[in-house]
């Protein structure tokens, strides 16, 4: 005989953990419409019996219930429910060890939304505030077609961000910035530039603004240094041991002291003014002391002996051979 329909309670909760436990209550029999006596006992309620019980909520085929109240009446609850798997199989919730009472909250997230899992992939939406490290192999930032921006923010309030940002490249390729192999920790600082500004790189065409101070040498290797605009040029500076000077003759010579001077030093001499001078010589470089001195001489163009009375001013530069 089949029986469906609604049922009453007629007894009271029996306290025990007995399998024989039960609560009396009447079900309609769908057949007949009479009310019958039925039962539910602790070994029907739980399966694996009292003491290992499970509790089951519903049966395979049936969708089954879970409904948790709160304190507060017409507060809402709490609904666990199973849907449907893949295959007949069993879906666990269980806790890992815990080192004291713990209280897991459910926010509300405005929408319908799923927890985040530990494995799988999952499409997180909404803003996250993670206060602790958080490490990844690799962290996606937006998808294709949706743009992605990682913030990063200072210790202090208020006080900016950085943001790295994607935009379009010509193609759907991959742009990665990476770390050559560094001997020690490093700090490599963005300073403010004043305006929009590029990364200057080591390929590519690029122009680059504002004035560049180099602390060690320049070099380059398979090309040319060209000054593209007319009225500018190379500036050296002067002063003690530069690589740039003025000097007078006196008796159609000068010894300049100069430390930056080598035996290879390339020495280029222009007259800048006769001053008072009643002949004038063929310039010319004599002496040369590495990393002390070199000397400049006015010559008789006749006979090649120092004119002495050329008391000219003279520009010079110095310029080494490349290796």
């Amino acid at each position: 005989m089949s029986r469906a329909g609604l049922a009453r309670a007629e007894g009271q909760v029996v306290t025990s953990t007995s399998a024989t436990s039960q609560v009396l209550i009447q079900q309609l029999d769908s057949t007949t419409g009479q009310l019958t006596p039925a039962q539910i006992t602790v070994a029907n309620l739980f399966s694996g019996g009292a003491d290992t019980p499970t509790l089951n909520a519903g049966a395979s085929g049936t969708q089954g219930n879970i409904n948790i109240y709160p304190s507060t009446a017409s507060k809402g609850h709490l609904n666990i429910t199973a849907a449907d798997n893949s295959g007949d199989t069993t879906t666990s919730i269980v806790n890992a060890s815990q080192a004291g009472a713990r209280t897991y909250t459910i926010p509300d997230a405005g929408t319908d939304a799923s927890f985040i899992l530990t494995a799988g992939n999952q499409t997180i939406a909404g803003n996250k505030t993670l206060t602790g490290t958080t490490e990844a192999d690799v962290l996606k930032v937006g998808s294709s077609g949706t743009v992605g921006a990682f913030n990063v923010f200072p210790t202090t309030a208020s006080k900016g961000s950085i943001r790295i940002l994607a935009a379009d490249s010509a193609g759907d390729t991959v742009t990665t910035i990476t770390n050559a192999s560094q001997a020690a920790a490093r700090a490599y600082t963005i300073p403010d530039a004043g305006a929009d500004a590029s990364f200057v790189m080591t390929a590519g065409t690029q122009s680059v603004g504002g004035a560049k101070t180099f602390t060690s040498d320049l070099t380059t290797t398979t090309s040319n240094v060209i000054i593209g605009t007319a009225g500018k040029g190379v500036q050296i500076k002067e002063g003690s041991n530069a690589r740039m000077g003025t000097s007078t003759l006196t008796s159609g010579t000068v010894t300049v002291s100069n430390t930056s001077v080598t035996a290879n030093t390339r020495i280029f001499l222009s007259r800048y003014s006769p001053e008072a001078s009643t002949a004038l010589g063929t310039l010319s470089v004599g002496t040369v002391v590495a990393s002390t001195s070199f000397v400049i001489d006015s010559r008789n163009p006749t006979d090649a002996t120092v004119q002495t009375n050329d008391v000219s001013v003279v520009h010079w530069i110095l310029v080494e051979p490349a290796a």
